[in-house]
């Protein structure tokens, strides 16, 4: 039963226009990134030639991800952060909680919100890094800001990537992983919003855009706030690739884990309460 819910869930919410509109604005993001690269880099030699996976649209030194990063925690509410106050709002949860339980809807509405949500910011991308491979040379190793691959502080930026030991196993595999961590992060958002807006509180869909930005601003301000952290802890620095800077990888797994714990907590909880309109 809950398989079968967590399959018609993420259908309706991939089928829905938000959904598809957000899908195809970071489908044409990465092509407009990819032709502009095409066209600049267009016949550039070998040696000059910038490492591929620099040029993807996620990578740090992308001008377009800063501000698609600044943005994220808004757009990643579109494809399911929505579903449980729009079948609230449409008085569908009573008719659904007779058909499947309470618990099973709470559940699934979820797990396919975090489905939903990890295919749409993941399969842009995947796709931007195939295209990067079958364009440019896969041996090219410059770097955008022309730093020599032996110099002391191009040897530091490398070793502040967040798993750098991959990078330096090899770039596409680190590209590929970052790629999915993002859409992993993405889905526990989605998930957050969704478990969040399971509270009497969250009346209306907008309020849906609220927890996730205010959560990732604080974490963001942890380093302000406690002088004893010495990392970076705003989420631009763990999500954008080959970003330079402190970095902690168990700190930002550890958030990662509490995020999806405490929507756990809060689903378990409502789960053993019935559904009031």
């Amino acid at each position: 039963m809950l398989c079968r819910f967590i399959k018609l869930q993420t259908g309706e919410m991939l089928r829905k226009k938000t959904t598809v509109a957000l899908y195809l604005a970071l489908l044409c993001l990465v092509l407009y990134n990819f032709l502009s690269n095409v066209f600049t880099y267009r016949g550039t030699d070998i040696v000059e030639m910038i490492q591929p996976m620099k040029l993807l649209l996620l990578s740090n030194d992308n001008r377009l991800s800063f501000f698609l990063l600044m943005c994220w925690p808004l757009l990643v509410v579109l494809p399911a952060g929505f579903g449980y106050l729009s079948d609230k709002q449409a008085g569908e949860i009573p008719l659904l909680q007779a058909r499947v339980g309470w618990k099973t809807y709470l559940t699934g509405k979820c797990i396919a919100a975090f489905i939903a949500t990890f295919l749409v910011f993941t399969l842009p991308f995947l796709i931007e890094i195939g295209l990067n491979c079958l364009a440019f040379p896969l041996q090219a190793i410059g770097d955008i800001w022309n730093h020599s691959t032996i110099s002391e502080y191009y040897v530091f930026m490398v070793r502040s990537y967040l798993f750098h030991q991959i990078y330096l196993l090899s770039p596409y595999l680190y590209a590929v992983l970052c790629t999915l961590l993002f859409g992993l992060m993405s889905g526990i958002l989605a998930v957050f919003t969704v478990a969040v807006s399971t509270f009497s509180f969250m009346k209306y869909k907008i309020l849906a855009f609220i927890p996730g930005y205010v959560l990732l601003s604080l974490v963001g301000l942890l380093r302000q706030l406690i002088p004893s952290i010495r990392v970076d802890t705003h989420y631009y620095y763990y999500l954008s690739l080959f970003s330079v800077g402190d970095k902690s990888t168990a700190g930002y797994l550890i958030v990662a884990c509490a995020m999806l714990a405490l929507s756990a907590c809060i689903v378990a909880g409502k789960s053993r309460k019935d559904f009031l309109a």
